[in-house]
């Protein structure tokens, strides 16, 4: 005590007021060790930013306001080492600690995906270790005795801090850093190779507790399986994770690459806004050798692929000009509640019904049901009773009804409902489930309350066949696929049916109905499908 009371005093703190030995601010020489602490944090919050801004610009933004205060703080650290910086430190790193506890255990309330929780990564965790030792190190420094800190070398804060950085710095740099978003070869979102397991794990669980297998056919599971489409969900896992177990296995291409014309014209139109345009890709599908349509399959995956798993969706309700993923197939969100799917199979069973008490248009027009389409490969002729034409959905009044041709002996394939919806989102009506979606043409041509020109005309061209263009947008409709022998291979809402090509609508009035006269009865399984379609069978044991 005679030396320290002998000691000259302290200098006062650049920033401070106090001197040595008092409870004021005082000298810290851990000070650069916990502002490299903040600064490592930072790093971090930093890197991660532009990884969530994919998903949820408020996470993006979130992460950065971190960054910016942990930089701060470094800076006051170093600068102004008050009581106050040390307190504030301590504080917002508990805070910040406490966020990151809750979004991996409940997961947080709001964000991309409120109320899951996410997975322990290397980089997060690294993030957190040094928030908590900088909360360690804030407190030591506001409890300890104020002279108590001068025994601690000053070469022990610096290499610490030193360390820090190196750490913060192999962190982004690590490959789990790369990949914290969404995985492009499963087309979820994912956030390092832990969850990258947690996810399949909880896509094995969906698909084998789903009760929803044979609402759509084999051919179905067989195209969406390998083009890597199928969605799932669960209580712990949006719709955004979505793919198959076996999303990411490139299926083989038979042209090996060398590709052909008549693939390039299908290819170069998967994404028209012509209706006619997608009618007559369907009718060229229907004319494709197997060896062509499977390398058809196989485009489509390499479409889906490069897009990181997006193209899927374009099939969804926000088609505001042409054929509304009328091409392709649907994608589905698994569905494992046992009373939702009950439902929707008395629905679809209902549907059914009332498509096949109209088999043929002479019924159809003895009901108040007029023509006002052709027969289009894909989509049918359309019958329209405007009688029924509203707000409402009404599953036992459709307002149209899918015909193989024009004549009055051509067949029932299936059904449409048509909602007058003022609004450029996709109405909520509908089948149980998530999986019906609505599409509007807008500006077709009209003539005689018959559509004579797509889209795609001009009104200049639609005057000139006589035609006046339609260019409201309040015409929403969804297609079921519920004849038997007509379901869709593309799903039993899809937007077109490939069943519907050239030889059917040859043979409409011929063929006794069912789709008898598809020419591509041979390649589609239409029988329901099963958990074998969606998963391998289970190893037999061996013991």
């Amino acid at each position: 005590m005679e030396r320290l009371d002998s000691a000259p005093a302290r200098p006062p703190v650049a920033g401070g007021g106090g001197t040595a030995g008092s409870t004021e601010d005082h000298p810290y020489r851990a000070a650069p060790f916990v502002a490299a602490l903040m600064g490592g944090a930072a790093i971090i919050h930093f890197a991660m930013a532009p990884a969530h801004a994919a998903d949820s610009t408020f996470e993006a933004v979130a992460f950065a306001a971190a960054g910016w205060a942990q930089a701060i703080l470094a800076v006051l650290l170093v600068m102004k080492p008050r009581k106050e910086v040390f307190g504030a430190t301590a504080a917002l790193n508990l805070v910040f600690i406490g966020v990151w506890a809750w979004s991996r255990t409940s997961g947080l309330p709001i964000g991309a995906h409120p109320g899951v929780a996410e997975g322990v990564g290397t980089v997060d965790l690294a993030a957190v270790l040094m928030q908590g030792a900088a909360v360690l190190g804030a407190i030591g420094h506001l409890v300890l005795p104020a002279d108590d800190d001068r025994k601690l070398p000053l070469a022990v804060p610096a290499i610490g801090a030193l360390a820090v950085l190196g750490l913060a710095t192999a962190a982004v740099a690590s490959p789990e850093a790369a990949s914290h978003g969404h995985d492009e070869s499963a087309g979820g979102h994912v956030h390092g190779t832990e969850d990258v397991a947690a996810m399949e794990a909880q896509l094995a669980a969906v698909q084998d507790t789903r009760c929803d297998l044979g609402f759509n056919p084999v051919s179905y599971y067989d195209e969406t399986n390998t083009i890597g489409i199928d969605t799932v969900s669960s209580p712990t896992m949006d719709a955004h994770d979505h793919g198959t177990i076996t999303a990411g296995v490139a299926p083989s291409d038979p042209f090996e690459g060398r590709g052909s014309e008549k693939l390039d014209e299908i290819v170069g139109n998967l994404s028209t806004d012509s209706e006619a345009t997608a009618g007559m890709m369907v009718a060229k599908l229907g004319n494709f050798t197997e060896e062509e349509y499977q390398a058809f399959i196989y485009q489509m995956w390499k479409n889906n692929q490069s897009s990181g798993g997006h193209d899927a969706h374009s099939s969804s309700g926000d088609d505001t000009h042409g054929h509304g993923g009328h091409f392709g197939p649907q994608p589905w969100i698994a569905m494992t509640d046992a009373d939702e799917c009950a439902t929707l199979q008395s629905e679809l069973d209902e549907a059914r019904d009332v498509a096949m008490a109209y088999p043929t248009p002479k019924e159809a027009k003895a009901a108040g049901y007029h023509m006002v389409t052709t027969y289009v490969p894909g989509i049918a002729s359309h019958w329209m009773n405007f009688g029924y034409v509203d707000g409402t959905f009404e599953l036992d009044k459709p307002e149209m009804l899918l015909y193989d041709g024009t004549g009055d002996d051509a067949s029932v394939v299936g059904l449409s409902h048509f909602i007058v919806h003022e609004s450029d989102a996709e109405p909520t009506q509908g089948f149980t489930g998530q999986n019906d979606h609505y599409h509007r043409h807008i500006g077709l041509c009209i003539r005689g309350g018959v559509v004579v020109g797509d889209t795609t005309l001009s009104e200049e061209e639609c005057a000139q066949i006589g035609g006046v263009k339609q260019t409201g947008g309040a015409g929403w409709m969804s297609h079921a696929w519920v004849v038997p022998g007509c379901e869709s291979p593309w799903g039993v809402f899809s937007g077109a049916n490939p069943m519907l090509d050239s030889a059917l609508g040859k043979s409409s009035g011929t063929d006794g109905g069912g789709c008898a006269g598809a020419g591509v009865n041979d390649r589609y399984d239409l029988s329901p499908g099963s958990r074998s379609d969606v998963l391998p069978a289970p190893a037999e044991s061996t013991s």
